[in-house]
């Protein structure tokens, strides 16, 4: 048997969450998310970070959060495409919170994607360009 399996055994076995439930970590982690959320306007980054930290920490860990829904239901329109296509799906048939942040120079495609969602979507946050003073003098 090769050292990582053996490593991957003895932490899983020492582990303090070892002995949790999935249902329970994953409500762990999803509390985690809410929290960040609690702070307010949370941008792709921070959105995005949380989902990986906890994804990270050890292959049980992983699984657990790549199947999480509701830890991937956060999408915003500053993501890049691939980030953007991994939360829908991993979200799976869970609400969306989506915020675009120039509603008017979302791409078409991004505009679709939201439309053919917008059954889910629980949270719409569209913000505008704003006007230039010299747009206003015209």
């Amino acid at each position: 048997m090769n050292s990582a399996v053996l490593r991957e055994r003895r932490n899983a076995r020492d582990s303090a969450t070892a002995c949790l439930p999935p249902e329970i970590l994953s409500r762990i982690f999803q509390h985690l998310a809410d929290m960040s959320r609690e702070k307010g306007n949370m941008n792709f980054s921070q959105s995005y970070r949380r989902c990986l930290q906890v994804s990270i920490v050890c292959r049980r860990w992983r699984a657990l959060a790549l199947n999480t829904s509701t830890l991937w239901t956060e999408i915003h329109s500053s993501m890049p495409r691939s980030c953007w296509n991994t939360f829908l799906i991993r979200s799976r048939l869970s609400l969306l919170s989506v915020r675009v942040k120039k509603w008017d120079r979302i791409s078409i495609r991004r505009c679709q994607d939201i439309l053919g969602q917008l059954h889910r979507v629980q949270t719409l946050d569209l913000g505008l360009s704003t006007v230039d003073d010299e747009d206003l003098d015209a």
